[in-house]
């Protein structure tokens, strides 16, 4: 949130158009680049991240961690190359908060002393604001990511 605020200041202050374009590019290619590794780590690691899964979710566990695996690294891959990036931010931002509702806010009713559930809610919620603003960000300033030579110039 802090870094779209800052975003934002930056876009509409004295300095304007290619600061802007600059941080929110970069900001796009470093959450792609997470989200990336966050598939990889769920492919790689499946079994591991089935057992985060409620069991009474149908198709399976398994199966739902494979299927947000792909998603993570999908999702990545489009923040990246700019293809479909806003539509990949907002479904990305879609599936956090899924992960909020069904996996970490249960566990704070079943052990409301236990610290991983607490911590794990907190990391979700930061997620769902990166992501939140990533497409906001892509949202404002357009999914063609225009070129640093095609911003106002920034005044001396």
């Amino acid at each position: 949130m802090a870094a779209y605020a800052s975003v934002r200041r930056r876009a509409t202050g004295p300095a304007g158009g290619a600061a802007a374009i600059q941080t929110t590019r970069v900001g796009r290619l470093a959450f792609g680049l997470c989200l990336v590794a966050f598939g990889a780590a769920h492919l790689l690691y499946t079994e591991e991240t089935a057992a985060m899964v409620p069991a009474w979710l149908p198709p399976g566990q398994r199966a739902w961690a494979l299927a947000t695996g792909a998603g993570h690294l999908l999702a990545g891959l489009a923040l990246l190359s700019g293809v479909r990036a806003l539509l990949a931010a907002r479904l990305v931002t879609a599936m956090f908060i899924g992960f909020g509702l069904f996996v970490w806010a249960p566990q704070l009713f079943q052990s409301p002393g236990d610290h991983m559930a607490w911590a794990g809610n907190a990391i979700n919620f930061a997620l769902i604001g990166a992501a939140w603003t990533v497409a906001s960000s892509i949202a404002e300033f357009g999914a063609d990511w225009p070129s640093l030579r095609d911003a106002k110039p920034e005044p001396a």
